[in-house]
Formats: C-alpha cells, structure tokens, sequence
C-alpha cells in the first residue's frame, strides 16, 4: 500500500495540475478575447482609412456641394440677400446664376435643380491680402515655416472654389503714405490695398480683409462664399463695416488705455469685413489718413512701430462709428473668451483656433503661426493631382500695390526716380 505522505503528494499534485489548467484556460481565454478586440480595432482603422481614400479622391467641387447639402440654414439666410444682389445686377453672370438657380430651387423645389459649383467670373466677393513678402517666393519644405505663402494659398483656394475673387497686393520695397511723402510700415499698406480693391473691382458687394496670418477656419473653408457670411455678418444695412474685437491682450489691456483716447471698444486689424457703400469707402480713407497725422504724438510713432494701422482703426472707429458693427460683443471694452475650455458665444468671427471661429487668426506665437503652415502643407499635399497647385494659384494673384509719391515734394531725388522706375509707383 502506498504510504500516507505518498498518497498526499498525489492529492497535492492533482490539485495543481486542475489549477494550472484553470489558469491556462483563462489565459486562453483572455487571449482569444485580446485577438477579438484587436481584430476590431484593425477592421475599424481600415474602414476609416478607407472613407478618409474616398475622400481625398474626391474633387473639391464635390466637398464643396456634400457640405452645400448640410448648410440649409446659412442658405436661407443668405437667399434674402441673393435676391436683391441678382436683381440689381441685370446682367446675369455665371456666379449669380448660381445664385437665382439656389433661389429657384428654394422656392420652386421641382423647377429647378441644385446648382453646381459656383463659377470664378465677375465675383461679387473679394477676398485680398496685403504684405511686403511675395507668398510665391517659398519653395518646397520651407513651406512648412511659411505662413504667409499658406494664407495666401488657402484664400486662393476658397476664392476658386466659391467663385469670390482673390488678390495679394505686394508692398515693393517701400509704402508710402497718403500724402505723398510719409514713408510708413508695410503694414499701414493694407488700408491702401482696400481702397484699391474697392476701385479695382467696381462690381464687387463683398470684401474681406485677411492678415498673413488669418485664414477660413476648416469648418466654413468648404460652404459659405463671402455672399453667405455677408448675409449673417452684414445684416446691418446702415453699417457697412464688420470690425472684430481683439482679446484681453496687452494691447487692449495696456497699450490702448495709455493713450487716454475714451475708446469704447478695443479692435483687432487683422480681419475686416465690409460691403460697398459709400459709408465703407469714407472709412477706409479716414483710416488711411489717420497714418500721416501730426497733432498726436501716439500717431506718429505708430507710422513705423507697433502697433502701426491698429492704432488708427482706432482713430477711425470713433470718428465714423455710424459705419461700423463691433462684434462680437459690442456691449464690452473687449471681447470675452472662456480660454480653451470652450468656443465663444453666441458666435465669433475671428479669433485663435480654438475658439471656434468663422476665421482663424493664428496670432498667439510663432508656433501658433506654424500650424497654419502646417496645415496649407498638408493640403497642398493632399491636392498633388488636382488643379490646385499653389504656384499656378498664386501667379495670377499677386500685383504690387500701386503707391501715389508726391516727387516734388521728396528731397531724395534721385531716391524717388528709383522707387518710380524699381516699383512701378506713380507720382501725383
């Protein structure tokens, strides 16, 4: 017979087999059910994979109708103002076709179809930019640390799609300002770059102004030509101006105040939105004038230091504030933003990219500049086979920005037969 001890070490032994098999049988188990998830997790990345190659292989013509179908809303508003903007121009051209066939379609649903996309002739939209570097000078990987070759290319890209026109008024070697003889910041040369817009394209309602460092947020990029932001932007008749408060910055917090000027609101330059009027014309010069003023000192330093035109939107807005809507909140000195805990309400215009805005302005840092870079990059990337090359773009965009020199009045002669033969500039 088997001794006790024998008889227990056996026990002992079976009881440890039927564990190790409970374990491997979990671990089994576990594994099985590890192999499931993962298997899960592959079929759900190939199958987003796969939409996302569907939609790159999509054109952007049909981007831009798939979202045309999700915006009902921003079309209807816009159809009261598409009305009176096709029945004032009786010569119909293929944008505003595109225009009375939507509205055709509104209200006779069974007469008319969808319009296609909106064809680049005779826009009733601008969209312009200004800036003393060439955005067509950046070439391959330097694109990447280029943020104003990517505003630039973003806003050709949104003007061809909508069928709203884009130009990029380059500042050649020097602005000069409206008396003939004040030599200004580049950045001053963006008010002058409005007015000419204004004159360059008489048949134009809607301009919009963008810094180098601003662009059509992704949300609005692919639905909403200036013709449908105008109808929600620029519901006021009676102002034809769209100005846009900047945060609680240094500017609005010391810079302005210091000044001792009574400003009710505190504005960003960067964005400007208008429709024609001669009200928005009377801006634009009492803006551009404001830059050779002599009675305050504040002035005359921002003809060539920060924070250069900013300065006298401020001078212009209290002067004309009949022309001008604030937003987006008009009751306060700035405007208000939770940070990056949420988007600002009811709804923005233009600020950084986190607050959920109809423009990104990407002025927080040079990081905050490099993402905008990044992101023109990758669409120029994602866009290789299609007909939105960025030279070809740009090539037709950029003119200089033709500047009135008073020679007479310059001591440097021979300074200023250089700028008129170098630049193209004219005298008065």
């Amino acid at each position: 017979m088997p001794s006790p001890k024998s008889r227990d070490g056996a026990k002992r032994l079976i009881v440890y087999n039927e564990k190790e098999i409970g374990k491997r049988r979990i671990i089994a188990s576990m594994s099985m059910l590890f192999i499931f998830l993962l298997g899960g997790i592959v079929a759900v990345v190939l199958n987003l994979r796969n939409r996302k190659s569907e939609l790159v292989d999509k054109s952007d013509e049909e981007l831009l109708l798939e979202n045309l179908e999700m915006q009902e809303i921003l079309e209807n508003e816009a159809i009261e103002l598409s009305v009176s903007v096709v029945n004032e121009n009786k010569k119909q051209s293929p944008a505003n076709s595109r225009i009375e066939a939507l509205v055709s379609s509104k209200q006779n649903p069974n007469k008319a179809e969808r319009p296609q996309v909106l064809i680049k002739s005779n826009a009733r939209g601008v969209l312009l930019m200004s800036d003393s570097r060439d955005p067509r000078e950046p070439q391959g990987e330097i694109k990447k640390s280029s943020w104003w070759w990517a505003s630039a290319y973003l806003a050709a890209v949104y003007a061809r799609l909508t069928g709203d026109e884009f130009i990029f008024y380059q500042v050649i070697d020097i602005c000069i300002g409206p008396d003939g003889i004040s030599v200004l910041s580049p950045p001053w040369c963006k008010v002058k770059a409005m007015i000419q817009a204004m004159r360059e394209y008489p048949n134009a309602q809607f301009f919009l102004y963008l810094d180098s460092d601003a662009a059509i947020s992704e949300k609005f990029f692919w639905n909403s030509s200036l013709t449908i932001l105008a109808a929600t932007w620029l519901d006021n008749v009676n102002k034809p101006i769209l100005l846009n408060q900047d945060a609680k910055s240094f500017w609005c917090a010391n810079a302005l105040p210091r000044q001792g000027h009574d400003d009710r609101h505190c504005l960003n330059a960067g964005i400007v939105f208008w429709r024609r009027h001669p009200l928005a014309l009377q801006f634009l010069h009492t803006w551009w004038n404001t830059s050779v003023y002599q009675n305050d000192p504040y002035s005359i330093r921002a003809r060539n230091k920060w924070p250069w035109e900013q300065n006298g939107l401020q001078h212009a807005a209290q002067r004309l504030p009949a022309a001008t809507t604030i937003v987006p909140h008009p009751e306060r000195f700035h405007l208000f933003w939770p940070g990056r805990r949420g988007c600002i309400k009811p709804m923005c215009f233009a600020h950084l990219i986190e607050a959920c805005c109809v423009i990104d302005h990407h002025c927080a840092n040079r990081n905050d500049k490099f993402r905008l870079a990044q992101r023109a990059y990758s669409h120029v990337t994602n866009n290789k086979k299609r007909n939105l090359d960025d030279a070809i773009l740009l090539q037709s965009s950029v003119r200089p920005l033709i500047m009135e020199i008073d020679r007479r009045s310059l001591v440097d002669k021979a300074r200023a037969a250089a700028l008129l033969s170098n630049t193209g500039m004219i005298p008065s």
